[in-house]
């Protein structure tokens, strides 16, 4: 692999950890609002 090509797959690594975690949490906090809402209901 040239330089280049380790880069761009360390920085797809980098971005797909990231979007996990977001989503992990946008989930979590998805849930707690749909909870809530339901006491509401």
């Amino acid at each position: 692999m040239s330089n280049d090509e380790i880069i761009r797959v360390c920085v797809i690594i980098v971005t797909t950890t990231y979007c996990m975690k977001t989503v992990e949490e946008l989930e979590k906090r998805l849930k707690a609002e749909a909870s809530v809402s339901s006491f509401l209901i």
